[in-house]
């Protein structure tokens, strides 16, 4: 099966631009404003300033304009996507790891804890004297 009957369903011969940087920013598990930062990056050697970047996502957004270095970017990842070997790491996209158990544990905790902190002011405010 061809990836693009994958990606975009079968019937699909050529997909829209916007389905293309969907389609890659999902592969990549980041937002269409991330790849369009990661785009520059690749295609310049350098980060874009996000007052710089937010205008040409709005225009993006707004009227479908998309900059040559994210098409180029988008061909360029579809294309790896197919041959099965798009890797995050190549476009320099870390990964922060899963919280640790202790983490997760000292959240649900702190959550615990408001709980019963919320229930108790309740009870003493129903308690109380109205006036």
């Amino acid at each position: 099966m061809d990836i693009k009957q994958v990606l975009f369903g079968p019937g699909e011969d050529a997909p829209s631009e916007e389905d293309a940087i969907s389609a890659v920013a999902g592969a990549l598990q980041i937002s269409e404003y991330q790849l369009f930062s990661v785009a520059y990056a690749a295609w310049f050697g350098r980060s874009i300033p996000d007052r710089e970047l937010e205008p040409l996502f709005m225009d993006y957004l707004l009227y479908g304009a998309v900059p040559p270095w994210v098409r180029d970017m988008v061909r360029k990842a579809l294309e790896r996507l197919a041959g099965g070997n798009l890797d995050p790491a190549d476009y320099k996209i870390n990964r922060s790891p899963p919280p640790s158990r202790a983490a997760r544990l000292r959240g649900w905790l702190v959550i615990g804890s408001l709980f019963i902190l919320i229930v108790l002011f309740s009870a003493m405010l129903a308690g109380s004297p109205s006036f």
